[in-house]
């Protein structure tokens, strides 16, 4: 629909894990009649990171906008990110530009809010959510930001919150940041695969990430 109305070209490419779900079946039946629909099946639970960075791979317009495909993030700012996107940013959707953007439990808001406010600080960055996963810059950035990861040993999309390398190692090379207001709706349906130990340690390891990034870049 937000492609439509806003004339804008495009190709969904949907990554999935052999997802129990049907997804794939789903996809399948799809593209019968949207051919810009793709699919990329991969073995189960091969993490988050690299379904972005597979994504990528088998995109092929010259525009990347990577989101999750639960609606938390609304796809009615993508024409916005895409303009942005077009003139050379990288774009972060952000839940942190306006008051209730974050919409989830207490005790990830708060996680969440000093992890970006940390990483802010200690990178003097104008981008403020490196962790939403709502991205998008030219495909060509993106494939630069990884080949410069590889370089400093640090694969941008190994990690769960792999914002955090692709916008520090692009500020690294010189591309410009930009925000856009995406807030952030809470599931409705399903459940979240991150619980409060597991989130503990994402988060403690992405204090470590964006401190190692730090010494390196």
């Amino acid at each position: 629909m937000e492609f439509k109305q806003n004339k804008i070209k495009n190709e969904i490419v949907v990554v999935d894990d052999s997802s129990p779900d049907g997804t794939a079946d789903i996809v399948k039946q799809e593209n019968k009649k949207y051919k810009n629909i793709a699919l990329v099946s991969r073995p189960p639970k091969s993490g988050i990171g690299s379904a972005h960075r597979d994504g990528i791979k088998a995109a092929k317009g010259n525009i990347i906008i990577a989101m999750d495909p639960d609606f938390s993030h609304p796809p009615s700012k993508i024409p916005q990110m895409c303009s942005f996107a077009k003139r050379g940013y990288l774009v972060a959707g952000s839940r942190f530009i306006k008051k209730d953007g974050f919409n989830t439990l207490f005790y990830r808001r708060i996680g969440t809010t000093l992890l970006n406010l940390f990483i802010r600080i200690l990178f003097h960055s104008n981008i403020s959510d490196y962790s939403n996963g709502y991205i998008a810059a030219k495909k060509e950035y993106l494939e630069k930001i990884i080949a410069h990861g590889k370089k400093i040993k640090i694969h941008p999309y190994r990690y769960v919150l792999w914002g955090i390398p692709v916008f520090t190692i692009g500020t690294k090379l010189g591309y410009k940041g930009a925000n856009v207001f995406t807030p952030y709706v809470f599931r409705t349906e399903g459940e979240t695969k991150i619980h409060f130990t597991r989130g503990l340690k994402i988060w403690l390891s992405s204090i470590l990430l964006a401190i190692k990034l730090f010494i390196k870049l």
